[in-house]
């Protein structure tokens, strides 16, 4: 399942569960509702998301973007050998810094 948790003013959104169609309803509420704040700041956890398809790649992208339209920005944290993979393995790999882990991300913003 998936949470949100702040650290400071960075929404930093974790899981366990593929991060595939299935579920994607509930990661895209999380989304949203981070979205609301101004800048919209925000970590995506894959350290213990097992996978991610297609439509995972495609709400990353997408989250991405509405966050740089808000002044904002997205940032990908902690992936696990297959998810990484399969981001460098896209032109996602181009647009996304993958931090090593939560902590380096979140401080990511501070610069």
């Amino acid at each position: 399942m998936f949470e949100c948790n702040e650290q400071g003013s960075v929404a930093v959104i974790s899981g366990d569960d593929p991060l595939n169609t299935d579920f994607l309803p509930r990661v895209r509420t999380l989304i949203d509702e981070c979205l609301q704040k101004r800048p919209p700041k925000i970590v995506i956890n894959l350290r213990s998301v097992p996978l991610i398809d297609g439509a995972g790649l495609e709400l990353l992208w997408d989250t991405r973007d509405q966050c740089m339209r808000r002044g904002g920005m997205m940032e990908l944290a902690a992936a696990n050998p297959l998810c990484r993979d399969i981001i460098t393995c896209t032109p996602l790999a181009e647009q996304f810094v993958l931090f090593d882990d939560v902590l380096t991300a979140v401080g990511s913003f501070a610069q």
